[in-house]
Order: C-alpha cells, then sequence, then structure tokens
C-alpha cells in the first residue's frame, strides 16, 4: 500500500499485491517512494486491488454539498461518494451501506499506512 499526498487538495491511496514484492522491497529500502507509489497504482494484481481518490484529502464524505471521493475497487469498480444517491441509482440506505463499507477499508489502509511509517528510520540530513 501507499499513498500520495498533496496538502488542502487530495489524498490517493492505493493497495493491494504487486505481482513481484521484492521491487516493491528494493524500492523502499532505497527510499523511492514516489516509484513505490506509482508501482502499486500500475502494476498491482486487480484481485483485492483498492484505490481510493479522496479530494480535499479529508475523508469520505456522505452528504451533498461536501468534496466528492471515489472509492476503486480491483482496478475498475469506481463508486463514487458525493451524496447524489439518486443519480447513482441506488437507495440511500445502499449509498451508506456502500459508504460504510468504504470508510472501513479507507480507515484500515490508512491505519497499516501509519503504522508502516512510525517503524521507519528517522530521514538523515
Amino acid at each position: 500500500m501507499a499513498a500520495l499526498f498533496f496538502q488542502h487538495e487530495q489524498l490517493l491511496v492505493v493497495a493491494g499485491h504487486h505481482p513481484t514484492p521484492s521491487v516493491i522491497q528494493q524500492r523502499l529500502e532505497q527510499k523511492q517512494f514516489a516509484d513505490v507509489y506509482e508501482e502499486l497504482s500500475v502494476e498491482c494484481v486487480p484481485d483485492g486491488k483498492l484505490f481510493f481518490h479522496d479530494l480535499q484529502a479529508d475523508g469520505l464524505h456522505a452528504g451533498s454539498g461536501a468534496s466528492m471521493d471515489i472509492m476503486y475497487e480491483q482496478g475498475v469498480k469506481r463508486t463514487i461518494f458525493d451524496g447524489n444517491w439518486r443519480e447513482h441509482k441506488t437507495t440511500e440506505a445502499a449509498y451508506l451501506e456502500q459508504l460504510t463499507r468504504a470508510d472501513v477499508a479507507y480507515s484500515g489502509v490508512l491505519t497499516l499506512l501509519i503504522d508502516a511509517l512510525k517503524t521507519m528510520p528517522a530521514a538523515q540530513p
């Protein structure tokens, strides 16, 4: 899993299995974090892949008027969270159920990323 953060704009988070984990490990050891993000974004095995596009980097939102957020599953199944459940041809209950499921997954991935950051050695000047 990896994330790309643009302050006050968006947080992009990808989680999944890379077909060659040694490539990811090597890039991590060389502190090539942008390359890790790119590798996972492009090369993850579709089965189990999650991608979150959190506009404004403020978490997933349910209501209209809030920023739009998007979750991709398996690399292709797109779910938009913008509060407009009618436009997405679903019920409000189904929309909120999708949002809750997505939020649990998103929170879990972010927690794992934060825990991994805590174990990384401090950057040298």
